[in-house]
């Protein structure tokens, strides 16, 4: 019934909703946490329109944008952040970044993927959901996400995952680079891979689920370190990296970005600047005892972090 409900609010409705019914929609759509019917055909229906409809952006998503850009870190299941991230939303004309990782960890990876999902039907272009590491099987076997799904959905858990979450997976960008008045911006989870790459092979790279191409999962798992010039090997397991400042001024340098943001990194605070203010990490979720803290950059590429409660 829930579910019927929910597909006559899409057909009357549908991009002409109100912030506020969109709330009240996701609030209808996920009703009881534990019991919502992912088998249902209407259920399938509207995922799919808006896999089918509304992921259908290229490897790296290109922009043009004159407005405040708002950033989102990790997520992991924390949902309360992901309300607060959509009340700010709707206040300003704001292009947003989902910078990935909206699953493990936390005891609501479902309803977080899902109202991500629904903020960029509601918003469509000025939403963008990229991928980060945890979109990925064999990441959500040892993290948590399929452990919630056995939970939820027993042993049909693997043909949920197949036809919906993999599809989900194997349709988010890898990268963003925003075009300002002021220079470019470029967005990524991770960080600069070995050997170094341009933008157009970011462009070419395989989607696939397991990550297994090397440059793929770099860029989804490196992290920056200011200590360090060229690369060195990351704590995180095999053919990971740390790239250095060198490394991050030859990148920048030779695709004309002023400004680079990621996530990935439970830092200090909620975010950390890095490299002269030319790289931040931002982390949302307040699952690490961090406050979740989003970046809003202005037209003067200007970074300032908003704390969530």
């Amino acid at each position: 019934m829930i579910m019927f409900i929910m597909l006559k609010w899409i057909y009357y409705f549908g991009v002409f909703m109100s912030l506020d019914r969109i709330r009240n929609f996701i609030d209808m759509f996920l009703g009881d946490r534990y019991s919502l019917n992912i088998f249902s055909d209407e259920f399938m229906f509207f995922l799919s329109n808006i896999i089918d409809k509304n992921l259908v952006e290229d490897n790296m998503v290109k922009r043009k944008w004159d407005k405040k850009i708002l950033f989102i870190g990790d997520l992991h299941g924390d949902y309360y952040s992901l309300e607060q991230t959509a009340k700010i939303i709707g206040k300003e004309d704001y292009l947003t970044i989902f910078l990935g990782d909206y699953l493990d960890r936390g005891e609501y990876g479902l309803e977080t993927l899902i109202g991500a999902l629904l903020l960029k039907y509601y918003y469509r272009d000025k939403v963008i959901l990229l991928r980060g590491n945890h979109e990925d099987i064999n990441i959500n076997t040892y993290y948590g996400f399929t452990v919630e799904l056995i939970d939820r959905y027993g042993e049909f858990w693997k043909p949920i995952y197949n036809i919906v979450f993999k599809r989900i997976y194997l349709k988010l960008p890898i990268a963003a680079l925003i075009e300002t008045d002021n220079g470019k911006i470029f967005a990524v989870h991770g960080g600069i891979p070995k050997p170094m790459i341009s933008l157009k092979d970011i462009e070419r790279l395989p989607r696939e689920d397991p990550v297994e191409n090397p440059i793929l999962l770099q860029l989804l798992w490196n992290d920056p370190m200011e200590n360090i010039d060229e690369y060195a090997p990351s704590d995180r397991g095999e053919g990971i990296y740390y790239f250095g400042k060198k490394v991050f001024n030859r990148f920048i340098e030779e695709n004309n970005i002023k400004l680079f943001i990621r996530a990935h990194q439970a830092v200090k605070n909620g975010y950390r600047e890095m490299f002269n203010k030319k790289l931040y990490s931002i982390f949302t979720c307040r699952y690490y005892r961090i406050p979740p803290t989003i970046l809003e950059v202005n037209q003067k590429l200007e970074a300032k972090t908003l704390r969530l409660k």
